[in-house]
């Protein structure tokens, strides 16, 4: 079978066989902590961070929590504080802002919608406490994937982080991605089938994935041809896909040396936190990235929406 070149199809990747990422690293502050708990207690208070993302549009008494992790209200307040960082009414407000923004810069939805599906009364209330948050309008933050770039959009989530006392790092996500394990290793060829995205979004990244590979129970496999520090998100090309045999592909992703690390995350904030770390690790190591090349994320867990996201990302190396 032929394979297509990057200028009319798109790029290549599969899970990274044979190399040494098999337990991600936790980039979001309540992982980070919640792992340093008792197995019981760890696996529910990660299953409870799990079900307030998923019900940020729907009110969350505090008696309710506290059911779902079988402590008394008294407990609960003082162990979820232990647990996440933070007080559980500050954790969720964080978390709704989180998501608003995540949708102002992913969709073109009309705010009052975006308002409600967050948990907000209105959009008078999510516009007055993202401009508390953040500084901007909802508005502004729309307009910051039309930025060369992805500073501004760094930005905004660095103010929707879990804040800390450094200038270097100012939230907990970062400071946590400054201290990730960077793996090192080399890939044989590897083959995919896979589509094109219409927007450089991680929605609509997911949706277009199910919508070819509802049945598919393989890892989900994303790639992202562009420039990070010059490119809006707007000019990213992505195409998302599964491995294959290479008589089934459509595109072949060559092999070589990558630069890898594997983490768990509950948000986009430790998602972009991830991707900065990964390019200062490789100014700071004097490394090229292979520009020519798409990086690779690989989604281990797409159909699992019961804990954290575990996935991969990737860049191939310039030879030398």
């Amino acid at each position: 079978m032929q394979h297509h070149s990057l200028s009319d199809s798109p790029f290549s990747s599969s899970p990274l066989s044979g190399q040494p990422l098999s337990n991600p690293q936790p980039l979001s502050p309540e992982l980070e902590i919640i792992h340093q708990l008792s197995p019981l207690w760890a696996q529910r208070f990660t299953q409870l961070a799990c079900f307030i993302w998923e019900h940020l549009d729907q009110p969350l008494p505090v008696t309710e929590l506290a059911e779902r992790v079988e402590l008394s209200s008294y407990y609960f307040h003082r162990m979820f504080k232990a647990a996440f960082g933070e007080p559980v009414g500050s954790y969720i407000r964080r978390a709704r802002l989180i998501l608003a923004a995540d949708h102002l810069l992913e969709t073109d939805r009309p705010v009052i919608d975006i308002a409600l599906d967050c948990g907000f009364s209105s959009p008078q209330a999510l516009a007055k406490a993202l401009k508390k948050q953040t500084g901007l309008t909802a508005s502004e933050i729309r307009a910051a994937r039309n930025q060369p770039g992805l500073t501004t959009i760094t930005a905004i989530h660095a103010h929707l982080g879990q804040p800390t006392q450094s200038e270097q790092n100012p939230t907990q996500e970062q400071t946590i991605a400054a201290q990730l394990s960077f793996v090192r290793h080399t890939c044989p060829d590897r083959h995919f089938q896979c589509v094109r995205v219409k927007q450089a979004t991680i929605t609509d990244s997911y949706e277009r994935w199910h919508a070819m590979a509802s049945d598919s129970q393989q890892e989900m496999i994303s790639l992202t041809l562009g420039n990070p520090h010059t490119d809006t998100l707007n000019d990213l090309k992505v195409w998302v896909g599964y491995a294959v045999e290479p008589d089934s592909a459509n595109y072949m992703l060559t092999g070589g040396e990558f630069l890898s690390v594997r983490v768990s995350l509950t948000s986009t904030l430790g998602y972009y936190a991830a991707w900065e770390a990964l390019i200062m690790y490789l100014v700071s190591e004097g490394l090229q990235p292979a520009n020519d090349t798409p990086a690779l994320e690989i989604t281990h867990n797409p159909h699992n929406f019961e804990g954290p996201v575990d996935i991969t990302l990737s860049v191939k190396l310039m030879p030398g």
